[in-house]
């Protein structure tokens, strides 16, 4: 592999050079006048300053501003599979669930994405807006690494043959859930075809190393280096004090099925999106993807998750502690 991102699953800290006339796909909180007006302001600065073509998501958008004349942007629904594949760089502005949303738009291979925060927490949006013309300026240098984040596949598969599937890709989270009944639901549970468990409280949460400081922190369940590639499993409320979260290996394949005895319809959610209904019978399959999501980070240093942690959870913030001294 070459010293720039070429390939799909990308090794840890290749770096990612953009270059004149790129397409450039950014995708914002088109409902936000603050996001709008920046998403425009970036827009014209990328096509004056690098002659970049760019798009994007949504209809009944600007594509235009009588602020900027001269600027065209062209619409992601309007362009062929083969432009869309041709697409260099992914600009999210916005929160976490910007990014999120961006996951959605590339199932297979993604091109490189950075994410600035204009959200409210920003976990995974570390980059100021108000630097962006510095932030772009390094990746036309080269100077910004791409790591990969881990991505679970969940597939939905229906007992009922007239009943259809779906497939799904995620970055955070896949949350099985007793949906709109009041009483608890019942998961059997596989890995790699050997039963383990069965899940009765008020659902499961499968998540990725990245998700794990999501849903799953919330739950209870472990936090989780991005860069150690897992598939988290953590109850929701389980009918025993013992059912505790465990790290599994990110090899894995788990067959959770909505139990046919229990006879309730329950629920899965794909990080927080497309809610599915889930007849008894019905299993959802949920694997490592073989095509990581690859994010624009301001370095490979593993210490800048901690520094998140802090600045952004208040991770293991207290007032320093006096030395106890002689007794």
């Amino acid at each position: 592999m070459s010293d720039e991102t070429t390939g799909d699953v990308l090794d840890h800290g290749l770096p990612f050079r953009l270059m004149r006339g790129d397409s450039v796909l950014i995708v914002g909180k088109w409902k936000d006048p603050e996001v709008e007006d920046k998403v425009l302001e970036v827009a014209n600065w990328l096509w004056k300053t690098m002659d970049i073509r760019v798009i994007r998501v949504g209809e009944n958008i600007a594509l235009s501003s009588d602020r900027y004349p001269g600027l065209s942007i062209s619409l992601w629904s309007s362009l062929s599979e083969e432009e869309k594949e041709g697409t260099r760089l992914v600009v999210c502005m916005g929160g976490d669930g910007t990014l999120l949303y961006a996951n959605t738009l590339f199932p297979s291979s993604s091109p490189p994405i950075i994410s600035f925060g204009m959200g409210s927490l920003g976990f995974l949006t570390r980059f100021d807006v108000k630097e962006y013309h510095k932030t772009f300026q390094m990746l036309s240098d080269g100077l910004l690494p791409v790591v990969p984040r881990t991505r679970l596949e969940c597939s939905v598969i229906p007992l009922k043959e007239d009943k259809e599937g779906s497939r799904y890709v995620v970055l955070n989270d896949c949350t099985m859930d007793r949906g709109l009944s009041g009483r608890m639901c019942c998961f059997d549970t596989l890995c790699n075809d050997k039963n383990i468990t069965t899940v009765i409280g008020d659902g499961v949460i499968l998540a990725t190393s990245t998700g794990s400081t999501a849903y799953n922190l919330s739950a209870g369940g472990s936090m989780v280096h991005p860069q150690l590639p897992a598939i988290l499993f953590t109850p929701l409320c389980p009918h025993s004090l013992s059912f505790r979260p465990v790290v599994l290996p990110s090899t894995v394949v788990l067959r959770i099925t909505n139990s046919r005895e229990w006879g309730e319809q329950a629920r899965v959610f794909f990080d927080g999106r497309n809610p599915t209904f889930l007849d008894p019978g019905d299993t959802v399959v949920i694997r490592l993807s073989t095509h990581p999501l690859n994010t624009v980070s301001e370095s490979t240093d593993l210490t800048d998750w901690f520094t998140s942690l802090g600045d952004l959870l208040n991770w293991n913030v207290r007032k320093r502690q006096k030395p106890l001294g002689s007794l």
